[in-house]
């Protein structure tokens, strides 16, 4: 597509009108004279201009004989007409135009610009067809209308309305390969000319008259059959008395080959070509007058043009890079697909490209992207500054372009973003300034000159490019890609201030609004910097900050984006709290403009958040979103007085604003909604019950003095935010210190992840481990499974030292190169077992452990053992079968309670031989009972196993899937999907997940089910116990048993209740007989 400014870039329908109406109107009336020759010349009347040289010499000869108002006889007519075709054309262009070329990243696009121009055309025509007929009429030699009013009423009464339309066709086969040719020509000459599209009124002028001259030339044989279908004439004429020869306007001919039969025997084909000078006279004079006045209007308008709509202001940035072949990237989900540590959420416009920078291959060479990104998480946090000014936020969006390996230069950048910035928006450049790299001696990298005559050459004087030095050098880490950066500066206050120029970069009257990096050196783990073979471009510019650049407002919350929400807000308060004002710090003195920010931020980020598939059982990434809602309903409660439940309210609105960008968050808007109530009802809950819950947990903490472990218990167990809990325990007069429970958090999550993997451990050097063993197993007819003997070579051995050759008997670890050992992983605990040579057991197998996708053997070797030896594996069966049982029943604990509407997901797991802990989101009214008897069914219906391997992708659009698969990056490139029944797709499936666990292959083979006990682990959180096979059985036996003798005779004071055996389902009654036992006792007693 082409820049906006050749596009028309207001995009403002009212301009197009205006501006397509005007130059019509008068490019007509100022070459009219012209097109009156024209006309006479291809009528088949004889006039006298037809003996004439040059369209000058015929248009003198009609002045002198007709007078010099005879040339503008029927200008009103096409006055009339042209202003109102003119316009609707033009804006049809445009708008075909962007619709055609909306998705395409070429910069010449021949193609759309024609059937732009065909459309408009046939809309144009139907408008000035009638215009042109009395235009013609009037303008010929001998015309007996005195007015284009009489001429339209004479027409009308003797040929009826479609005389106004005869040549309508015709118009419409001169018009359209006219148009077609004038267009194409137009933006090819355009392109050489003027590449960047700058404003350049010459380059207008020259490519509208070429292309005009020659597309009139092409087409001039249709405009004869045109004039002649007009006009109605023949060659002979009648006297009227003396001197007046009068034009006989009776029909002659009714179409296109009528009308050129006629012109072809009566003319010869030299017929066709008559008025050729005059018309391309006409049109080349008319077209660079129209081309440059429609841009002179537009143009003029676009830079008064106060504000650009959000939706504007991102259709004008994807045109403008598309026109410089770019691919328009979408944005990425703002959960990465990749596991990546130091990030929660995505939180800038590069994240998806960071593996081409870091050197994967990838077809890209040029992208633009605007980015969703949420800073508050991992190490880029901004939750907690979102409020105390105007320009944090949580979720954001990061406009970006990106060039790869060489794909354009530091000038390409610079004038694509200057261009952008001035010309396609209209920014005035005596608000910009720019910065550059000043160079380090230390880094050992010189000043960034080149970057400096960039911007000379591009027109900034040099009190407007300013050396910086930490500023503007960029670094992706502490190791890895990094470069110098330049970034453009637009000053708030206005343009031209001296003093401007010693605030950028230290005062937020003048922000910046673009970073353009070049990404060319890499910082090594010795912090050596040296210069990477090729460079990549990435940069970056806040939408939100733009949009209030455009919008010629104060701040970011004063754009289109947040007025509404605080206007919505403003309509839920009681009547004595003021409107937003923008205010901060001491001037906000009761903190409410500040909560009025938090809480439009706030709900933008959870919308989305929402929108994009989160829900309450992703841990990890809903304590964040928790902690933003909690926030909000705290504050606002608290500072504006508003409605406990009224926060719901606000999503509406947060949708309107945000579903022309993201649909998503307009289509599960219901969805949005229920989950804030959930959440509201839930967090009101709590506050209500706050004491009881406090006191609750501070019963488990001995002493007044909280200490770190202390308030996490609490914090677990509560549910409240820790600030709410810090306030409690100093009201109840217990001592703390806050830094302790961050501390101790911080130790816990480090913790929660150790590895102790042997020491100078390179997985790449295993990268082709084959694990698929593990899953080589049978199921035998009578029940019974079959696990082959599994020979492998010893891949590697390490001993407490590191990487051996050769590992001495003692403890050390072992990795297989085909290994059927299952590793600690999803869960489900490691297999045991052993390593035989010739039959000798020869390295015990204490646990199996997994550290970066590789399987490691943790045990005691008994002989020496050596690297690339051939051992045999044998796994301990009866400890792989309790473990598959008690797999395969927690998938279907997971299925059940979701099943019954009790759960909303796993929260966790761990899985033992026969033996399981669940966790799992509660939803609704546990009910264990229920979930072991659907679980029951299940076993005896004998349902198979079902085993499928798929892309990430296709495994997540599985219907029945009741994985949360967030992170690709947690899944090998094909997914192993699982499932009870025939088919995972199927309708009737199971417990369908992704899970590269070892699970039975019928569930018959569970055997029995039994839950022990359930109780809450935290809140909203349940914990499960269970167990499988022959422990279910016994479980089940015992509990009878007890059960009997209670009832029956009664226990002695020697024996006692096992209450870990106890089935669920038996525990109530046992606890009603024994404390019936214990009565009778005591009566006995007295």
């Amino acid at each position: 597509m082409e820049d906006e400014y050749e596009s028309l870039p207001t995009h403002s329908i009212p301009v197009h009108l205006a501006a397509g109406a005007l130059a019509g109107a008068v490019e007509h009336c100022v070459m009219f004279p012209f097109d009156s020759v024209k006309t006479r010349m291809q009528s088949l009347c004889p006039c006298p201009e037809m003996k004439c040289p040059t369209p000058v010499h015929s248009l003198y000869n009609i002045v002198k004989r007709e007078g010099w108002l005879r040339p503008l006889r029927g200008m009103n007519a096409v006055a009339a007409g042209s202003m109102p075709a003119h316009a609707l054309y033009f804006t049809i262009y445009e708008k075909t135009k962007a619709f055609l070329t909306g998705n395409t990243a070429a910069h010449s696009n021949s193609l759309a610009y024609a059937a732009s121009g065909v459309v408009a055309t046939m809309f144009h025509d139907a408008i000035m067809n009638p215009a042109e007929v009395v235009k013609q009429r009037m303008q010929m030699a001998f015309s007996p209308y005195g007015s284009s009013l009489e001429c339209v009423r004479c027409i009308y009464r003797r040929e009826g309305f479609i005389a106004f339309y005869r040549s309508y066709t015709t118009q419409l086969t001169l018009n359209i390969p006219f148009q077609t040719c004038h267009f194409v020509t137009y933006e090819f000459i355009q392109q050489i000319l003027n590449p960047d599209r700058h404003y350049d009124p010459k380059s207008h002028m020259i490519a509208g008259g070429i292309a005009g001259g020659l597309a009139a030339a092409l087409t001039t044989p249709l405009d004869c059959i045109k004039t002649v279908l007009n006009t109605q004439q023949t060659a002979t004429v009648e006297k009227d008395g003396a001197k007046n020869l009068l034009l006989k306007a009776t029909l002659q001919y009714r179409g296109f080959s009528d009308a050129a039969a006629t012109i072809l025997s009566s003319r010869g084909y030299g017929g066709f070509f008559c008025g050729l000078q005059a018309r391309v006279l006409f049109q080349m004079r008319m077209r660079l007058f129209l081309k440059t006045a429609v841009r002179q209007i537009t143009g003029s308008s676009r830079r008064q043009a106060s504000t650009l709509s959000h939706n504007e202001l991102r259709r004008l940035f994807f045109s403008h890079f598309e026109s410089h072949n770019h691919v328009i990237v979408p944005s990425s989900s703002i959960i990465p697909r990749e596991v990546d540590d130091s990030v929660l959420f995505v939180n800038s416009g590069m994240f998806q490209f960071k593996d081409i920078f870091l050197g994967s291959q990838s077809h890209l060479t040029r992208a633009a992207s605007i980015q969703k990104c949420i800073r508050a998480g991992g190490k880029h946090n901004d939750l907690e500054d979102v409020g105390r000014d105007l320009h944090h936020h949580t979720f954001f969006e990061m406009m970006g372009n990106w060039a790869f390996r060489n794909a354009y230069s530091k000038e390409e950048a610079c004038r694509m973003a200057w261009g952008f910035l001035c010309d396609v928006i209209g920014i005035d450049p005596a608000r910009l300034y720019v910065t550059y790299y000043a160079g380090s001696q230390k880094l050992g990298i010189p000043p960034d000159n080149e970057t400096k005559d960039i911007w000379k050459r591009i027109g900034l004087p040099d009190d407007r490019i300013i050396p910086f030095k930490s500023e503007n050098f960029w670094e992706m880490g502490s190791v890895g890609p990094c470069g110098p950066s330049t970034e453009i500066h637009f000053d708030r206050i206005g343009p031209n201030r001296p003093e401007a120029s010693r605030l950028v970069n230290r005062d937020n009257s003048v922000v910046e609004l673009w970073n353009i990096v070049f990404i060319s050196y890499e910082r090594k783990p010795n912090k050596n910097i040296v210069h990477l073979p090729a460079t990549h471009i990435d940069t970056g510019m806040g939408f939100e900050r733009l949009l209030s650049v455009v919008q010629n407002v104060d701040s970011n919350f004063d754009t289109e984006l947040f007025q509404p929400m605080f206007n919505k807000i403003k309509t839920l308060v009681p009547a004595e709290i003021p409107c937003y004002s923008g205010r901060v710090g001491t001037e906000d003195a009761e903190g409410r403009d500040a909560v009025y920010r938090i809480m439009a931020d706030h709900s933008r980020a959870v919308a989305i958040a929402i929108s994009e598939g989160l829900k309450v059982n992703h841990r990890n990434y809903w304590r964040v979103i928790r902690k933003m809602i909690r926030r909000c309903l705290l504050l606002s409660t608290d500072k504006l007085h508003f409605p406990r439940y009224a926060f719901s309210e606000l999503f509406p609105v947060v949708a309107d604003t945000l579903k022309d960008p993201y649909i998503e968050v307009f289509d599960k808007l219901s969805e949005i909604e229920k989950c804030i109530k959930k959440e509201e009802k839930l967090f009101w809950g709590l506050i209500d019950n706050r004491w009881v819950n406090f006191d609750k947990a501070v019963n488990k903490v001995q002493g007044t003095s909280l200490n770190g472990e202390s308030l996490y218990t609490i914090y677990e167990m509560t549910g409240l935010p820790i600030e709410m809990i810090c306030d409690m325990a100093t009201e109840r007069h217990y001592t703390f210190n806050v830094g302790d429970f961050h501390a101790y958090l911080a130790d816990h999550k480090v913790k929660s992840r150790t590895r102790d993997p042997p020491k100078s451990f390179n997985h790449p050097d295993f990268a082709n481990q084959n694990e698929q063993p593990k899953y080589e197993y049978k199921l035998l007819e009578n029940g019974e499974y079959e696990f082959p003997t599994v020979s492998s070579s010893v891949y590697g051995l390490f001993s407490s030292a590191g990487r051996v050759s050769s590992l001495q008997p003692g403890h050390g670890f072992v990795v297989l190169k085909d290994c059927q050992f299952y590793a600690d992983q999803g869960g489900q605990e490691g297999d045991t077992g052993m390593l035989k040579v010739n039959g000798k057991v020869i390295f015990e197998v204490e646990s199996t452990m997994r550290h970066n996708g590789i399987v490691l053997l943790r045990g005691e070797a008994k002989e020496t053992l050596r690297e690339g030896q051939r051992v045999e594996q044998c796994i301990d069966v009866n400890r792989r079968l309790g473990l598959m049982r008690a797999h395969s029943a927690t998938h279907l604990l997971n299925w059940a309670t979701r099943q019954l509407g009790i759960g909303a997901g796993q929260d966790g797991s761990h899985i033992y031989e026969d033996h399981l802990r669940y966790e799992y989101i509660v939803n609704g009214r546990p009910n264990s009972i229920e979930v072991e008897k659907i679980i029951q069914k299940v076993i005896n219906k004998k349902l198979p196993l079902t085993v499928e391997l798929m892309d990430y992708d296709e495994a997540q659009g599985i219907e029945r899937l009741q994985s949360d698969m967030i992170n690709k990056g947690d899944y090998p490139e094909k997914v192993r999907v699982v499932g009870f029944g025939e088919s995972v797709r199927d309708d009737g499936a199971v417990a369908v997940e992704a899970c590269c666990g070892t699970h039975v292959l019928n569930t018959a083979s569970i055997g029995d089910f039994a839950i022990l006990s359930e109780k809450l682990k935290r809140h909203r959180v349940r914990r499960l116990y269970a167990v499988t096979g022959d422990r279910a059985r016994q479980v089940r036996e015992y509990t009878r048993q007890i059960i009997h003798k209670l009832r029956n005779q009664g226990m002695t004071e020697d024996e006692k209740i096992d209450w870990n055996m106890v089935h669920i389902s038996g525990e109530k009654e046992l606890r009603k007989l024994t404390n019936k036992s214990k009565k009778s006792v005591a009566v006995e007693n007295q």
